[in-house]
């Protein structure tokens, strides 16, 4: 498929990319590993929003985004969109979320009840206080499951968590398309 809007994509260094990753996302503290991203290459997509597009790398990738130009086609995608252009900034999408499930410490593990909520778009309780605001839950198999803020609250006499979904993967079924 082609888009009507005319896509211009520019391709990024991994170096760039990994700079660009690590600025999206520091709120989770994550730890960026270059090698993870070795057989990789990147390319923005430049329209109403850009978006970053990774691809296991292929030394005629660009090559092929050029015949396209020529043939006057223009791709709405091109691999799988891992950050995404928003309010200034860029944010990481579903799609990158199990790779910073893998890499990223600032995350909470939640039982099958709570992981069902979630990919509702639906706020959960935790019955301990947790120490950072924002973060990844995953399910007990360590998959992603969404992008979370987490407030400290008091319960009565103890302090819980309330998990408030911010993007998880439920979205897809719920408004994504």
């Amino acid at each position: 498929m082609s888009s009507k809007e005319r896509l211009t994509f520019e391709k990024l260094s991994n170096k760039k990319f990994i700079s660009i990753l690590k600025e999206s996302i520091d709120q989770y503290e994550c730890e960026v590993d270059e090698n993870i991203f070795a057989d990789k290459c990147f390319f923005i997509a430049h329209s109403k929003f850009d978006q970053i597009f990774m691809i296991k790398y292929n030394n005629r990738n660009e090559e092929f985004l050029n015949g396209f130009s020529k043939i006057d086609l223009s791709p709405y995608s091109i691999g799988v969109p891992v950050l995404k252009w928003h309010r200034n900034k860029f944010f990481p999408t579903i799609s990158m979320g199990n790779i910073l499930a893998k890499i990223c410490k600032n995350k909470i593990t939640l039982d099958e009840s709570k992981v069902e909520k979630l990919t509702y778009g639906k706020p959960v309780l935790i019955d301990r206080k947790i120490e950072f605001r924002d973060g990844i839950a995953v399910d007990k198999n360590g998959d992603f499951i969404s992008y979370v803020t987490l407030l400290n609250k008091k319960n009565g006499i103890k302090i819980v968590t309330e998990v408030i979904p911010t993007l998880d993967v439920g979205w897809y079924l719920r408004e994504g398309g």
